[in-house]
């Protein structure tokens, strides 16, 4: 199949003259754009921060409930059999 027999042929000959006329038009983004991206940027690492925090809140309370434990109850000996 020869790619000059395609029907579109005529269009895609014409291509680089709308190309240019689009670079012509750089607009800036509005402020609205921009405050709409950095909010939700900042609700996405909000809530990772909160489901981090979630996961490992009980890990932290059973170690400090650990923690606890052992100082109220230390061991009576040392491997040697003497006391502390």
């Amino acid at each position: 199949m020869d790619e000059k027999s395609h029907p579109d042929d005529s269009a895609l000959d014409d291509t680089e003259e709308p190309l240019t006329e689009l670079a012509q038009l750089d607009l800036e983004a509005s402020a609205g754009f921009w405050m709409r991206v950095r909010n939700k940027i900042e609700r996405r690492v909000a809530t990772a921060q909160v489901m981090s925090f979630t996961w490992n809140l009980p890990k932290l309370i059973f170690l400090e409930f650990l923690e606890i434990a052992f100082s109220i109850f230390p061991p009576a000996k040392d491997r040697k059999g003497e006391p502390k």
